[in-house]
Formats: structure tokens, C-alpha cells, sequence
């Protein structure tokens, strides 16, 4: 059975477990929104209204709730795109985004480390996919010179940010390659969005990538402080996914308290640009200080920073270690961690340059 620790509390900086209070590295609550009182109390205000949830798929006659909808239009109007696509799953955003664009593509490449949901919502389309090497947009072109047949137009597919390492997708590479190829580019950016570009719109705006034949999707769950999933694009995309994806004529539709608590979670955001700041700079400095005790991270500027110590042996025993001077660093095992898997810490915009210090500085004692 697996040994879990129970949070009783929020997500932050510092959570309760045990009966104690830790001072925490996980998770991806990478603004701690999750517990905002101006969102608690805006969902249990909408709660009180509107109970939660229509209890239908937003087919006809009864549409989304008036929270959904309000949430489809501040997410549109933060990502800087037409229309957007509320669901009670971030999970099942892939699947609904390569429904819309079905008729668009023959053949599917995509990142051999991208996330479950992408290679559920593949293996549900039923169209042949080939793995590229792990952001590597020389392979992506010689794969598709060498794969795709005469006539078949490619789609491909990536991570935005891989949530083991936080390595950003060099999709600047791929966007090069989709006129050339009459391609198409989806990006699943969970944890991008909230987090990355000037405005935080995610690993897109990050690398200057836009356009027609570019789409994406992300999560609810973690820069926004709620629950589920989001597909942006145009009018005619958003369109073509509410008539295409069996997901949307079946599913219940994302509950009122999630709903509302992601639009006030952009809301937030907006009108707080500094969080972010804060949050790549935490992250500058943690990776600074790990990289000052001589571990090998990746170059990225996610505020993730995952290494291994060698062996999950080693792993478990500095976890715990840590853990009983109050501080709780996840061993994870994720998507591409292999088999001893790796420590990973997570920042959020709330972490102080004082407990991030005190980390690196227990870190330090153990190593």
C-alpha cells in the first residue's frame, strides 16, 4: 500500500502534514492560489448561487453555466486568443484539441517524452504517430522526411514544459517546419501557461511561436489555483472542437466552484504580473545554489529543478533526511526520471529567498 503524506492544508510554501508544519518543495501550485481568500470566497459566493455544477454537457437546451462562460472569456482575453474551452479535466484537453483537428493531419510526431495524456488521446485517434528524440527538432525533421508518405500532412506534438526536468520545447524549431510540410503544431502547455512570457501565456509566448496552424491546450490545476483543463484558439478551432469531440457532447461540464476559481485565479495573475517575476526568480536561485553543490540540472526557466543523486536508494534517504528537519522534498518517478527516478523541487511565487536558502543550506549538510 503506498505511504502517502496527507496534506491538511492549502498548497504553499508551507504545508500542514502529519500534525506539522513543513516548509514544501512539490507539487505545481506555482502560485499557491489555490487557497487566495479572494478565491475561496468568490467560489463559496457562486457556490451559494448556483450550487455546483448544471449536472448536463453543456449540449442543448441548457447550455454552460453563466461561471463557465465568464471563465472562457477572461481565459481568451489573459492567452491572447479568440475563444476558449473549459473542461473539468486538463487531462482529456489533448484529446478534445486533436478531435478539432481531426481532418487537419495524417500522421502524428511527437516528443517521446510527452505526457500520459498525449499518447491516451493518440492511441484514441487511431492514426498512425512516430516518437521523435526528446526536443530535438533536427530528429522531428529527419523523421518527418523520412516517415511521412507522399500526400500525408503531419501533425506534431510536444510538451510545452515537461513536468519532471521543466525542460521548455524548442517549439520555435518546430514552428519553422510547418509551412514546409503543411503541418500542424499542439502543444499541451499544463505547466507553462501562468508561468512563462511576458505575459504569461505560456512556453508559446516564450519562444515568439503564433499563428494559424498553432494550438494549445493546459491545465486549470496549477498556475490558476483550480481544477481542469483549458483549449485555446481561434473562433473557427474552439468551433470545430465543440463539434468534432465526443469529449464535450459527454462529459459534465467543469463544476462552478472550479470554474470560478480559475477565472479568478487569472484574474489574479493579471493584475499581479510581479508573481511571476518572483516565481523564474526563485527558481534562478535554487538552480544556482544546486548547481553550487555540484549537481548536473537542466538549462531551463521553469522553477523546477529535478536531480539525481544516483540511485532511489540515495534518494530516499535524503528525502527523509530532509524531511525530519521540516522540509519535504518529493523523490519522483515521473515521466522520464527513470527507473531510480530523481529529487524535484518545485517552486512557488510565495517561497521567500530565506526558505529557499534553507533548503540549499540542508541540501549542503546531506550531499
Amino acid at each position: 500500500m503506498t505511504n502517502w503524506l496527507d496534506m491538511d492544508s492549502a498548497p504553499g510554501p508551507e504545508i500542514r502534514i502529519g500534525g506539522r508544519d513543513v516548509l514544501y518543495f512539490g507539487g505545481t501550485a506555482y502560485h499557491a492560489l489555490q487557497g487566495h481568500p479572494r478565491l475561496v470566497q468568490a467560489v463559496q459566493e457562486a457556490v451559494a448561487r448556483y450550487g455546483m455544477g448544471t449536472a448536463t454537457a453543456g449540449t442543448r437546451p441548457i447550455g454552460p453555466s453563466p461561471v463557465t462562460l465568464e471563465l472562457e472569456r477572461v481565459a481568451a482575453e489573459f492567452f491572447g486568443c479568440e475563444a476558449a474551452i473549459a473542461l473539468p479535466s486538463g487531462y482529456l484537453a489533448m484529446t478534445v484539441a486533436i478531435d478539432a483537428l481531426r481532418e487537419s493531419y495524417d500522421r502524428v510526431f511527437v516528443d517521446e517524452r510527452s505526457h500520459y495524456a498525449v499518447f491516451m488521446a493518440l492511441c484514441v485517434q487511431q492514426k498512425p504517430f512516430v516518437r521523435f528524440a526528446h526536443c530535438d527538432g533536427e530528429d522531428l525533421q529527419r523523421r518527418l522526411d523520412f516517415e511521412l508518405e507522399k500526400g500525408e500532412r503531419p501533425l506534431i506534438v510536444s510538451d510545452g514544459v515537461f513536468p519532471t526536468f521543466g525542460r521548455v520545447a524548442p517549439v520555435d524549431q518546430y514552428r519553422r517546419l510547418l509551412d514546409p510540410y503543411d503541418a500542424q503544431l499542439l502543444v499541451d502547455d499544463a505547466h507553462g501557461l501562468g508561468v512563462l512570457g511576458e505575459n504569461g501565456r505560456g512556453s508559446l509566448e516564450h519562444h515568439g511561436v503564433d499563428g494559424s496552424r498553432v494550438h494549445c491546450v493546459g491545465s486549470l490545476a496549477k498556475a490558476m489555483g483550480s481544477h481542469g483543463g483549458l483549449v485555446l484558439g481561434s473562433e473557427d478551432f474552439c468551433a470545430r472542437a465543440r463539434k468534432q469531440s465526443p469529449v464535450l457532447w459527454g462529459t459534465t461540464g467543469i463544476s462552478v466552484p472550479n470554474a470560478c476559481a480559475a477565472r479568478v485565479g487569472l484574474e489574479l495573475l493579471a493584475e499581479a504580473p510581479e508573481l511571476r517575476e518572483r516565481l523564474l526568480a526563485r527558481g534562478r536561485l535554487l538552480d544556482a545554489g544546486l548547481r553550487a553543490l555540484g549537481l548536473d540540472l537542466p538549462d531551463t526557466p521553469q522553477p523546477i529543478s529535478a536531480f539525481s543523486l544516483g540511485s532511489a536508494t540515495e534518494h530516499e534517504r535524503v528525502h527523509q533526511a530532509l524531511l525530519e528537519q521540516g522540509i519535504l522534498l518529493p523523490r519522483s518517478s515521473y515521466v522520464g526520471a527513470g527507473e531510480e527516478g530523481v529529487l524535484r523541487a518545485v517552486l512557488c511565487s510565495q517561497h521567500s529567498e530565506a526558505q529557499v536558502q534553507r533548503l540549499l543550506t540542508a541540501l549542503g549538510q546531506l550531499l
